[in-house]
Parts: structure tokens; C-alpha cells; sequence
């Protein structure tokens, strides 16, 4: 095994950030491209290279320089990764299986075919060819990501005139709980699972709120939700992070929604409750050292930081970082984002309890505006 070996990441996001801060330990540095200088990464200003992840030439001349190409964002040049595979580099994970993650129609239909538990789902290029009934959920097939491009629509009136096809519609799922389950998977195709986490969401924005691992699940749905979640990483062939959202219906199916190639939003909570982060377990798999044990250390909840609904300008980021440093059981995760906007995520918090009843008494205590942030007053 080589001593060093180089890692590029594509995307410089605060996926990127918390990636490089779980490799310091290990004495290993990251290269992150990434279009803007004032991304969450440009922290590590030797280390973030200016350049779009989306344009081939970009990711080859990027991934030149490493010997392994990583991801904190899935929307990047599947052509590029794939002349770099042609080439001997390692992409983690592979531009085969991105080609499917990033078009939901072709997620969808990877799912049914591999006998994958999921919602019953139509693909069109446009609206005026759905035949089903109202209310549905409409997906832009490309492109959507954290409950953007995801509506549901009660009629046709509901439909967005500024949306391009192709799209997924699917009928409206009687939800009991949203759960995730993240599985790490090497090139060895060894696997290790962390526990599923159960997610609230905005009802109006479709983005997760927070999250509480374990999840509230009975011991049939737990392991059904592991075992699905290790299906779909093994028939995908998927190397690195995966991350596997469902729905648990009323009826007590439990149904894949979607997956993501990458660290993700449903295991932050891994940082502070977990043996072993996600962070640190995808620079272990790009890294070729071995999986770290995934057990929670506890009981754990990750509160999302957003924007607050009236914010427009550069955060205001030392009031919000002294509400919750006042906070004894909170761990703050701040991404250096310098511009807030509303719903934008800016951070979380996370908080970790030795039981569910005390875990449950410390979120309750949080209050809606420490997880806000605001912007700073216009100069005159």
C-alpha cells in the first residue's frame, strides 16, 4: 500500500469541509475543486482548486494530479470520471453507478428492477402525459436536490410552468416516518451499516429538520431497513457512502424514496454519536484503510441550521454562534458560508444523550431561534 496516497474531492461544499477535518487525525489532506474561492473548503485555501466540477476537461485536469476521486456532490461530469476511470484513476464512487443516482428515472427504475422495494412511480417528459390521480408528488427527474424540485401537486394548477421535463410522478405515499440508513462500502465489497435514523421535515420547504438516531422503529422495521439498505449498495456495486432514504407507510411497507452516493445530511450525527463518522469512513475507504466499527455510542439528534425566513446578505454568524455555545449538551457545526439566505443550511447542532428520554428533554429545550441564522445589517 502506498504512504500517501492522493485524494481529490469534487466539490469544495461543507461535505468537503467536515471530510478533511475527519482526515487530519489521520495525517491525510484533501483536494477539493470547487467553482467558487468562497466555498466552505476555501478554509483550506492550498488545498481548494477553482474550477467547475461539471465540465470534463475540469474534473480530467483536476483528477490528473490524485491517485483516488472523491465526492461531496453528485452533480459533477460522469463524462470526465469516466475518462479518468479509462486512465487507471479510482472513482469513488463509480461514474457507472452516479450515471444512475443522478437521474431519478433511472434510479426508479434500477429499484424496481432489482426487486427493491418502492413506490409504483410514472416517467414522462412532460406534464400533460401523467395519468394519475391527484394529489401526486412531481420530481424533476435531474437537477432537484434537499426538496428542491419536488412538488406536490393537488391540480393541474399546481404544476410548475418553469419546470423542464423529463420528470417522476409518483402517488402521495400515507407516511408514518421518514427513516435513512447510510452504508459504507469498500472496494472489497465489505460493508459496515450505521443505525436508521428517523427524519422530520419542513412540510413547506422538504427539508429535513433534524433527525434522531436510532430511529423509533420496532425491531421488524429496524432490520428491515438495514437490510434493504445493504441491498440496494450491493446490487448498485457501490463503493464509499450511500445513503438510503424510505418511507415507512401506514400499511408497514418500508420503500426506498432515494439514494445518495455520498456522505450525507442523515449521518451527521455520526460525528459526535458514532464510533466511527461517515466523514472519516469515506477517507478510510478512499484511503484503502480498513472500516471502522459503525456502533452509536448513545442516543443522538442533529438539528439543522438554516437561514432564517428574512435573511439576505453576509450571516450574521456571532450572534447565532453565542446562543448555541450557551447551550451545555449542543456541538455546534458552523460550514463558513459567508452569504445566509432563507432556508439556507448554514450548520447544525448536534446532541448526544445517553438515553432516549434524556435525549427527548434536551431537544425539547432548544428554542427555533438558535437554529436561525440571521443576516447582518445592511451598511449605509
Amino acid at each position: 500500500m502506498r504512504t500517501k496516497v492522493k485524494i481529490g474531492i469534487l466539490g469544495g461544499g461543507q461535505l468537503g469541509r467536515m471530510m478533511q477535518e475527519a482526515a487530519l487525525p489521520l495525517n491525510i489532506q484533501l483536494q477539493f475543486l470547487d467553482p467558487s474561492p468562497q466555498a466552505p473548503c476555501g478554509i483550506f485555501e492550498k488545498q481548494c482548486i477553482v474550477g467547475n466540477w461539471n465540465d470534463a476537461n475540469s474534473v480530467v485536469s483536476f483528477g490528473a494530479e490524485c491517485d483516488v476521486i472523491g465526492l461531496e456532490f453528485e452533480d459533477v461530469s460522469i463524462r470526465g470520471l469516466e475518462e479518468l476511470q479509462s486512465k487507471g484513476k479510482k472513482c469513488i464512487p463509480s461514474p457507472q453507478v452516479l450515471g444512475i443516482i443522478q437521474d431519478k428515472s433511472k434510479q426508479k427504475a434500477f429499484l424496481r428492477d432489482a426487486g427493491i422495494p418502492t413506490l409504483p412511480f410514472q416517467i414522462v417528459d412532460a406534464a400533460t402525459e401523467i395519468q394519475m390521480d391527484f394529489p401526486y408528488i412531481l420530481k424533476k427527474a435531474k437537477g432537484g436536490y434537499d426538496g428542491y424540485g419536488v412538488k406536490k401537486v393537488n391540480s393541474l394548477g399546481d404544476i410548475p410552468t418553469d419546470w423542464a421535463g423529463p420528470f417522476v410522478v409518483e402517488p402521495l405515499c400515507e407516511i408514518e416516518k421518514e427513516i435513512a440508513v447510510l452504508v459504507a462500502r469498500n472496494e472489497r465489497g465489505e460493508t459496515a451499516v450505521w443505525e436508521p435514523v428517523e427524519m422530520v421535515f419542513n412540510a413547506e420547504t422538504h427539508m429535513v429538520e433534524r433527525l434522531v438516531s436510532p430511529g423509533n422503529l420496532n425491531s421488524e422495521n429496524r432490520q428491515r431497513a438495514l437490510d434493504i439498505a445493504l441491498d440496494c449498495a450491493n446490487k448498485l456495486n457501490a463503493t464509499g457512502i450511500l445513503a438510503v432514504e424510505m418511507f415507512l407507510s401506514h400499511r408497514g411497507e418500508c420503500l426506498v424514496n432515494e439514494m445518495a452516493p455520498r456522505p450525507h445530511n442523515s449521518g451527521h450525527w455520526t460525528i459526535e454519536g458514532a464510533v466511527t463518522s461517515q466523514f472519516e469512513q469515506y477517507v478510510r475507504i478512499l484511503s484503502g484503510l480498513p472500516l471502522g466499527r459503525t456502533d452509536s455510542t448513545g442516543y443522538s439528534a442533529s438539528l439543522n441550521i438554516l437561514g432564517d425566513i428574512s435573511a439576505d446578505g453576509e450571516a450574521d454568524e456571532a450572534t447565532l454562534r453565542q446562543r448555541v455555545v450557551e447551550i451545555p449538551f449542543a456541538h455546534l457545526h458552523l460550514y463558513g458560508k459567508k452569504w445566509v439566505k432563507p432556508h439556507r443550511k448554514m450548520g447544525h447542532v448536534t446532541i448526544a444523550a445517553k438515553t432516549a428520554k434524556e435525549l427527548h428533554a434536551y431537544v425539547s429545550k432548544i428554542p427555533i431561534e438558535a437554529l436561525r441564522i440571521l443576516s447582518l445589517p445592511s451598511k449605509p
